[in-house]
This record gives structure tokens, C-alpha cells and sequence, in this order.
């Protein structure tokens, strides 16, 4: 921190200079006054253009109305919760020693009804409810099965969607290891009907692709030889041009001269590599051109995204998880 204190601006007293250490310490506390000022009309700004937006394009409030426990008759570590038509399927797992388990050692069923207080409240469904659907015959015959070939199996995941309700359950030590019950579900509230399917629910347990894009790959076709004044490169889609140089991968956005508009340099593990060692993909996305190349003898893919308009680059390691686009050209999400 240097020892000179800053202008004093409106409001301000400037620190005394003949007090030595005292006008370091009092150029910080200057600083952070201002910093603090800046954030609080940051604050102000963003709550004013939130204010904006709410009165052109309305807005939905999120509040909590309220809380209530979940009481098992075991000790257990809660997995998983859903909504099944107007009641509540709660999923957890216990260790109950030798005793064989059962659905109700698992599950539990509730209604949620608000008081006149108007407090929130959990009641459990009476097992002789007709809604009642754990005590279909078939379910608590599978069930049992389960539990006597996999006696560590354990609650995975419940779901309910596309009207199929899935109770997932790990057999083994991967996540491959599973088995699920399937259920379907017919209407909607107190109306829904919940019917058991069979024990054969692995292949409805999928989930969304990772990519909402097609990744295609660039082949040897776009590699361009060297020219003067332009060495060899690869032109994707003739709007983004990738080389190496001096041991560093260059996306550059035009080719007609040696620099060319470049707009990301960075090194690679091994400089001695040549263009066609370079395994790239790319998906053009609007305005965007995302690219995902794996340098030689690297373990990990780089993602990067060319922006064509504002005519910038940046690498996006973590497009290599997920990686969905959002409506009207407005860019990605990751």
C-alpha cells in the first residue's frame, strides 16, 4: 500500500501528513469508505433497475409460508421427497440390523393440511387409505424381493415425471447398480390415481442429455497449408482460425496476415506438437462458436467459446459438464 492518501473528496478529511504510519492507516480507512459508498449506490442502482423491470414485465414473490418435521419411527437419513397427486412420498434409509425390511420401513406417506392458525402441518396417510399405494401386494412382494437378495441396498432417487413415478435403489457400490420400482400416475391432485408397474424401471431412469447441441467434429479437410505470409492453420467454418505457435494454441478470427485478429494465445503441455495431432469439435451456437480440442497426450479436453460479435475468446473448462443454450440467441448456460 502506498503512502499516499488519496484526494479527499466531499465529506472527506485528509489524513494528517506528519503523522507517519498514521497516514497509511488513514489512506486504507479512506479507501474503504469509499469502496463501501460504491457498493451501497451499486446496491441502489441494481435495486432500482430490479424495480424497473418487476413494473414492465411483473414478478412472482418466493416466500417461505412456513416449516413442520417429518416424524419416522426409526432414526434414519432422510434421501429423497416428492409430490404424488396431493400427497407427500418421503424416502429414507435406516439400518434395522437383522430384521427384514419393509415399505414402511422406507417410505412414509403424508398429507399436508393447513390449520386455522394457518400453520402448515404433516398427518400420515392411515394405511388403510385407498390412496394408500405402498400396500399394493405386488409392490411389497418386489420389495421384499429386493431386500432379500440385496440386503445393503439402499435409496437412491425418487422421481416423478412424464406420469411414472420411479423409486430408484442402489444394489451395489456404482451408481450402474440399480434397481427401480415403477408406478403410474393418472390426474392430478386428490384425483390422481397411482397404480405399480413391475420392478423394471433402470431404463426409464435416464437423465438430460448434457448438450442440447450436436458437437461436430473438424476433420483434416480444414487444414490449411502454410502461405506467406500465413502459416498452416485450421479454419473452422472459415470464421475462427486455429494454429500453433511457438508452443502455444492462437484462435485468431482472420487469416490474411501472420498475427491475424487474434483473440486467445495460450500454451500447451507439449510445444513440439503439430496441427493434425489436435483433436477438435466445434458447435456454432448464433453468435456463438463454442470449440472443444484435446492437445496431444493432454488427459483433459479445453472448451472454449468464440463470442463472432463482440469478437472475443475465452476458455470454459467447465462446458465440459454441461453446456445448454438459452432462447432467442441470448447465449449459454453451464
Amino acid at each position: 500500500m502506498s503512502d499516499t492518501v488519496p484526494p479527499p473528496q466531499e465529506g472527506e478529511e485528509a489524513a494528517d501528513a506528519g503523522q507517519g504510519p498514521a497516514v497509511a492507516a488513514g489512506a486504507y480507512d479512506l479507501l474503504r469508505r469509499r469502496l463501501a459508498a460504491d457498493v451501497t449506490e451499486l446496491r441502489a442502482r441494481a435495486a432500482g433497475l430490479n424495480e424497473e423491470r418487476a413494473a414492465h414485465f411483473g414478478s412472482s414473490a418466493m416466500a417461505v409460508v412456513g416449516t413442520e418435521r417429518i416424524q419416522t419411527a426409526n432414526t434414519c437419513l432422510a434421501r429423497d421427497i416428492v409430490a404424488v397427486g396431493d400427497l407427500l412420498l418421503f424416502g429414507y434409509n435406516v439400518n434395522l440390523g437383522l430384521r427384514a425390511t419393509q415399505p414402511g420401513d422406507v417410505f412414509s406417506l403424508h398429507t399436508l393440511a393447513r390449520g386455522e392458525g394457518g400453520d402448515y402441518a404433516f398427518a400420515d396417510l392411515p394405511a388403510d387409505d385407498p390412496r394408500h399405494f405402498l400396500s399394493d401386494e405386488r409392490f411389497t412382494h418386489d420389495f421384499a424381493e429386493l431386500f432379500t437378495y440385496y440386503k445393503d441396498a439402499r435409496l437412491l432417487d425418487l422421481r416423478v415425471e412424464h406420469g411414472r413415478l420411479l423409486m430408484v435403489f442402489q444394489t451395489g457400490d456404482t451408481l450402474a447398480d440399480i434397481r427401480a420400482f415403477r408406478w403410474t400416475v393418472e390426474g392430478e391432485g386428490a384425483d390422481a390415481a397411482v397404480d405399480y408397474l413391475d420392478d423394471r424401471g433402470e431404463r426409464d431412469y435416464t437423465w438430460p442429455d448434457r448438450y442440447d447441441f450436436a458437437w461436430q467434429p473438424v476433420g483434416r479437410s480444414a487444414l490449411v497449408p502454410a502461405r506467406p505470409p500465413v502459416g498452416a492453420h485450421i479454419a473452422i467454418d472459415d470464421v475462427v482460425f486455429l494454429d500453433l505457435h511457438a508452443g502455444r494454441l492462437v484462435l485468431r478470427l482472420e487469416d490474411n496476415s501472420e498475427r491475424g485478429e487474434e483473440v486467445l494465445r495460450e500454451p500447451v503441455e507439449h510445444p513440439g506438437q503439430a496441427l493434425t495431432d489436435l483433436v477438435v469439435a466445434r458447435a456454432r451456437l448464433g453468435s456463438l462458436m463454442v470449440l472443444r480440442i484435446q492437445p496431444y497426450r493432454e488427459d483433459a479436453e479445453r472448451f472454449y467459446v468464440v463470442n463472432l460479435h463482440t469478437r472475443e475468446a475465452v476458455r470454459i473448462d467447465a462446458l465440459a459438464q454441461a453446456c445448454q443454450q438459452l432462447p432467442e440467441d441470448h447465449g449459454i448456460i453451464f
